[in-house]
C-alpha cells in the first residue's frame, strides 16, 4: 500500500536442504516511500508507523512488522530489512524448519447446519480498504451465491446506502477517513428505520491487543457481532449464516 508506482516483489530462495530440513529465505522488495534512517531503529515495535500520517492516509495499526517478527522468532528464523528513504525497502525473513512427512487434511465441518441457501441471492455490502481482504471475501462470498458491493472507507458506506438495500454489512473497524465504528454509529442514528437496524458484522484486526480492542468497540458502537481475520469460508458461513437466516425469515413474514 506504500508503493504508489513501481513494483512489488516477492521472492523465495532455497539456502540449503538435507533429508532432515530445510533452510529457504523470503524476499519481499519495492519501489515504495521507503523508511527514515530516524525511524527504522523502532521499526519492529508494536504500534509503530513511518510518520502520524502514515494511518491517516493508508489506514493500518502498525503491527504488521511486529508480529511477523514475533512469528520469525517462534520458529527460530530473523527477519532484517535494507532501505533508503523514498527510494524502496527489502524485507527478508531466514527460516530453517524440520521436513514433514505429509498430513492428511481433512474438510472442516461448519457448525452452522442450517440451509445454505439463505446466502444465494443475499446483498452483502463488503466494508475493506485492503485490496487483498476484498478480493478474497468477495470471492468466497459469491462462491455462495451471494451478491458483494464493496466500499473502501466508512463514506462510501454510507454512500451505498443511499442508493440500495443490503441485507448485512460486514464492516472493517479500521479504515482510513471514516472507520467502521463511526460508520456504525451513523448508520445507527438513521431515522429510516429499515436502514437503521441493518445487521453489521465487525472485521477485527485479528492481532492481540488491537483485535480485543475492536471486539469492544464493535459492541459498543452497535454492531451485532464480530469476525476475526483472516476468515476462511467456513468462518463467513458460521457467523453470517444464523444473520442470514433471520433476515431470510423476516423477509417471508
Amino acid at each position: 500500500k506504500f508503493t504508489e508506482r513501481g513494483s512489488i516483489t516477492l521472492a523465495v530462495d532455497l539456502l540449503n536442504s538435507d533429508h532432515k530440513a530445510v533452510e529457504f529465505k523470503i524476499k519481499v522488495s519495492d519501489t515504495g516511500a521507503g523508511i527514515p534512517t530516524s525511524m527504522q531503529g523502532r521499526l519492529f515495535k508494536a504500534f509503530e508507523q513511518a510518520n502520524s500520517s502514515t494511518s491517516r492516509r493508508f489506514g493500518g495499526t502498525g503491527l504488521g512488522l511486529a508480529i511477523t517478527k514475533n512469528l520469525a522468532s517462534l520458529m527460530n528464523g530473523v527477519i532484517e530489512f535494507s532501505s533508503q528513504d523514498g527510494e524502496g525497502s527489502e524485507f527478508w525473513v531466514v527460516l530453517k524448519l524440520p521436513k514433514g512427512k505429509g498430513i492428511e487434511i481433512e474438510k472442516r465441518r461448519q457448525d452452522f447446519n442450517g440451509d445454505l441457501s439463505v446466502f444465494k441471492g443475499a446483498r452483502i455490502l463488503i466494508a475493506e480498504d485492503n485490496k487483498t481482504n476484498q478480493t478474497i471475501t468477495r470471492k468466497v462470498l459469491q462462491s455462495l451465491g451471494v451478491v458483494c458491493e464493496v466500499a473502501e472507507n466508512g463514506h462510501e458506506v454510507l454512500a451505498l446506502m443511499m442508493r440500495a438495500k443490503f441485507d448485512l454489512i460486514l464492516m472493517d473497524c479500521q479504515m482510513p477517513g471514516m472507520d467502521g465504528f463511526q460508520a456504525t454509529e451513523t448508520i445507527r442514528a438513521f431515522s429510516d428505520s429499515s436502514k437503521a437496524s441493518i445487521p453489521i458484522i465487525g472485521f477485527t484486526a485479528g492481532a492481540m491487543k488491537a483485535d480485543r480492542d475492536d471486539r469492544d468497540r464493535c459492541m459498543t458502537s452497535g454492531m451485532d457481532d464480530y469476525l476475526s481475520k483472516p476468515a476462511n469460508k467456513a468462518a463467513l458461513v458460521q457467523k453470517l449464516g444464523p444473520t442470514l437466516e433471520k433476515v431470510a425469515s423476516l423477509r417471508a413474514a
